[in-house]
């Protein structure tokens, strides 16, 4: 059975982390949470500009309807009804499984499904265990996201740990049968932030990080390769971060311009399962 993922809203998730991240006017914290004042009746962003408010009057919400039906309103100062969106740095990971459909097609459908739980069980495992959170799962892959909190973690050092992770333990899968894992990880800007109707609203992350990191995933087919990496990504990770990587070189990415690629193949001796 699929374990359970944590929600990008969950690195602020506790009420310590939230107070601190108004205290500080924390960027990254922006769409991930509203406060409100109960001496004045105003709900607030976690950036307003506003004069700090004391903790014993503050209270925290997910979203602005469950402040509104609390009976507060929205501040003329930072306008959480026309925002909620948070802007800042993350490694973004993307995998699936090689030729899925193909395995569908000629195999039980509860046995492909069995083995694509396995896949995801394996994968969320790998991202969840190095700080990331599992974004949503994608038919037979998944996207993560590895935000750039806590500010004492590398996220992507811990993005490129996990990446290599699913390479390298579905590799020994694949001996059975199992498709071969693509993986794609790049490092940059995204925003974060609800987005649907009001009766269904949704955490997005959008930017041309996501783009990329979709496009470096469909790489490896092209290149026959099992990971493929941004130079972005790596330059953040660290130097010590490259074993086991190859460069390719500078590649055309559909879409999203010309970028400096690392590759790694489970097939190779340096690919680790750490």
């Amino acid at each position: 059975m699929i374990g359970p993922t944590k929600s990008l809203a969950s690195v602020y998730g506790d009420e310590q982390s939230r107070w601190e991240a108004v205290m500080s006017r924390d960027p990254r914290s922006d769409g991930a949470f509203l406060y409100a004042v109960t001496t004045t009746g105003i709900v607030c962003r976690p950036v307003c500009t506003a004069r700090r408010p004391k903790r014993y009057n503050t209270r925290f919400f997910n979203a602005l309807p469950q402040a509104l039906s609390a009976g507060f309103r929205p501040c003329r100062l930072c306008r959480p009804d026309q925002a909620g969106r948070a802007h800042g740095l993350a490694a973004i990971l993307m995998t699936d499984l090689k030729g899925f459909s193909t395995h569908v097609a000629r195999h039980d459908p509860g046995a492909a499904l069995r083995l694509l739980a396995g896949f995801h069980e394996m994968a969320t495992e790998a991202v969840l265990s190095r700080g990331g959170q599992v974004h949503k799962f994608l038919g037979d892959g998944l996207m993560a996201v590895f935000p750039a909190v806590p500010r004492d973690r590398n996220e992507a050092a811990s993005a490129l740990a996990a990446a290599q992770h699913i390479v390298a333990a579905n590799a020994a899968r694949s001996a059975a049968g199992v498709p071969q894992a693509a993986v794609g990880l790049h490092y940059g800007a995204v925003a974060i932030g609800e987005v649907g109707a009001r009766a269904a609203r949704e955490i997005a992350v959008i930017g041309p990080t996501v783009n990329i990191a979709a496009r470096l995933e469909q790489l490896t087919r092209r290149r026959d390769v099992d990971l493929a990496v941004s130079d972005d990504a790596l330059r953040a990770a660290g130097a010590e971060a490259a074993r086991g990587l190859e460069a390719l070189g500078t590649v055309s990415l559909k879409g999203c311009g010309r970028h400096r690629v690392w590759v790694q193949s489970a097939r190779q001796p340096d690919a680790v399962a750490a």
